[in-house]
């Protein structure tokens, strides 16, 4: 989680400008912008970012990332482009955690936002688990029944060729 406080008034900052601090703070941290989830809270302009770390990647490389380039107030008002008021914090921490500080902060909305995020993610992942099982099993069966419904016609043929044949 990477928190800032900057120079202005949250009412002034758009929607694209908001996309950009956010795309900036990925770009930083090295993931793409649907792994950051950032609110612009009022008292001057508060930016609570949480940075979801992406499957197989090392939480301490993002983490020294966002030191190194959103650790300072240069370096933050630089990759915000907005004038940074105070040294930048960066933690590692866990969702709840991210959340109930958030929260704390006023940013409820946010925090469901970010919450049902991360429930989606779950459930995708489940379905996708869900058809790469399921899909497999199917075929499987498909086959099985092809193999037992040829052998029983062929069992008839022979059979039926016996019979014929005995006449």
């Amino acid at each position: 989680m990477w928190t800032a406080t900057a120079d202005g008034n949250v009412a002034d900052l758009t929607a694209a400008k908001k996309d950009e601090i956010t795309a900036g703070i990925a770009t930083a941290a090295g993931v793409e912008p649907k792994y950051v989830s950032a609110q612009f809270l009022p008292g001057s302009i508060k930016i609570m970012a949480i940075i979801v770390v992406p499957q197989g990647t090392d939480v301490s490389t993002i983490q020294t990332s966002v030191a190194d380039k959103l650790g300072s107030k240069s370096g933050a008002s630089t990759v915000t482009g907005l004038t940074i008021s105070t040294v930048p914090t960066v933690a590692s921490t866990t969702v709840s955690d991210a959340s109930a500080q958030v929260q704390s902060e006023g940013g409820t909305a946010f925090v469901n936002a970010v919450v049902n995020a991360y429930n989606q993610a779950v459930a995708m992942a489940t379905g996708i688990l869900v058809a790469i099982i399921v899909g497999p099993t199917v075929a499987a069966l498909c086959i099985i029944g092809l193999v037992v419904y040829c052998c029983c016609c062929r069992k008839k043929k022979a059979m039926h060729a016996k019979v014929v044949g005995a006449a």
